[in-house]
């Protein structure tokens, strides 16, 4: 009895699925050159996207730590950047403005937080914080985790999930 409940709610998910509206149009223009993102973990200071980005692009991936479907795809993410690298494309992980809450002294405690996350995570690939949400706005992101593959020229060619799971 329990696998065909299983398989019915199998079921019922994939119908969900198939009937998911498509993901919404591609931002028109460019990517802003001058955003920087503020490094979590490693030596600290800021990312610049033009900095990171391989010759051939950057992957920019919405990541959030209280997101369990995000936090699973980190070692992925860490092998992808690996293989990307080779192809002339890096891959960034970005946490989005949401992350810290309001207030100074409040940012600053969660800001140490995601360190000290980031560390216990052995997070492989660069970690930035889109402190501003000047990226999250640029690229129209809405979701963790959402993918972007930018292209040498800043254009945004592809959004939407890292693979089909």
């Amino acid at each position: 009895m329990t696998s065909l409940a299983t398989a019915c709610l199998l079921l019922c998910l994939a119908q969900g699925a198939a009937s998911e509206p498509p993901p919404p149009a591609l931002p028109s223009v460019p990517v802003p050159g001058p955003v920087a993102l503020v490094q979590v973990g490693g030596p600290g200071g800021t990312l610049s996207l033009s900095d990171l980005a391989g010759p051939r692009g950057l992957v920019v991936v919405f990541l959030s730590f209280d997101c369990p479907m995000a936090r699973g795809y980190l070692p992925k993410l860490g092998r992808l950047s690996a293989r990307f690298k080779a192809l002339g494309i890096t891959l960034v992980g970005v946490l989005p403005a949401e992350t810290l809450s309001p207030g100074r002294v409040k940012q600053e405690m969660a800001f140490r937080q995601l360190e000290k996350r980031t560390n216990e995570m052995a997070i492989t690939i660069p970690l930035g914080l889109d402190s501003a949400g000047e990226l999250q706005k640029a690229l129209d992101a809405r979701m963790t985790p959402e993918a972007f593959l930018i292209d040498a020229k800043g254009k945004t060619v592809y959004r939407g999930r890292i693979d089909d799971a």
